[in-house]
């Protein structure tokens, strides 16, 4: 008998780091899928990286975003999933811009796998902060409405009414835009100009906009977006610590 224990050993022995990598592996994976499903229905962070937010957000702060309040998106297999509301005028909330092209199957695959271990930092069709594919954006016009911009200033007339109202009266909390003047020879309709004509949207879709009128790229320059292309509502401002609080 001792000579049999004393031949398995060495056996043992290979065989224990081999046991040990596939434990490492298994708590990995389980970690991940952990991950995945938190920041797929409950909470996802994210970092913002652009002055286009300005002055509500700064650039560096970091919030967590909630799917779940708009219906989680299972981009891998292109499926929404039920939420608590649709999206409301003047909510913040991280978007698809509507240039962002759809990724093939092993890409999205991959997409996963990049965000875990890179902390949401990056993704696979990310371009740098000003061309990410996913931006923060002001819900300004809803399915039905009719949208116009006067002096960078949003003038929405809500399906079924007869008068537009001012962007700020039909948001359920106040903030405020940056509206730079325009050099002289700036045009109104010009991009990034102070004035665009009516813009009617159609049953899924939504006008979004940059607090900082004069920089972000947004519903202006790429036109409305629909309801898949809006993936999660800002919830709370976690970093820095002493602006900790909604945004």
């Amino acid at each position: 008998m001792l000579s049999r224990a004393g031949r398995g050993y060495p056996a043992y022995r290979r065989a224990h780091p081999a046991r040990r990598l596939r434990r490492l592996l298994g708590f990995v994976l389980l970690v991940f899928a952990l991950y995945q499903l938190v920041a797929l229905i409950a909470v996802r962070s994210v970092v913002h990286q652009t002055v286009v937010m300005e002055p509500t957000l700064q650039r560096g702060e970091r919030f967590f975003a909630i799917p779940l309040a708009y219906g989680p998106r299972v981009r891998l297999f292109g499926w929404v999933l039920p939420g608590f509301r649709p999206p409301a005028r003047g909510d913040l909330a991280l978007v698809r811009p509507g240039y962002v092209e759809r990724i093939g199957f092993a890409r999205r695959l991959a997409d996963p796998v990049l965000r875990f271990f890179t902390l949401e930092h990056r993704r696979i069709d990310d371009g740098d902060g000003w061309d990410s594919s996913l931006q923060i954006k002001r819900i300004i016009g809803l399915p039905g409405d009719t949208v116009r911009m006067e002096r960078l200033t949003a003038y929405v007339r809500p399906a079924g009414s007869q008068e537009f109202a001012e962007e700020f009266m039909l948001a359920s909390r106040p903030y405020d835009i940056l509206a730079e003047e325009r050099p002289v020879a700036w045009q109104a309709l010009d991009p990034f100009g102070t004035a665009f004509e009516n813009i009617t949207l159609g049953d899924d879709e939504y006008f979004v906009l940059s607090d900082h009128r004069g920089a972000g790229l947004d519903s202006r320059h790429w036109g409305a977006i629909p309801a898949s292309s809006i993936v999660s509502r800002l919830w709370i401002r976690y970093w820095p610590l002493h602006r900790f609080g909604r945004p």
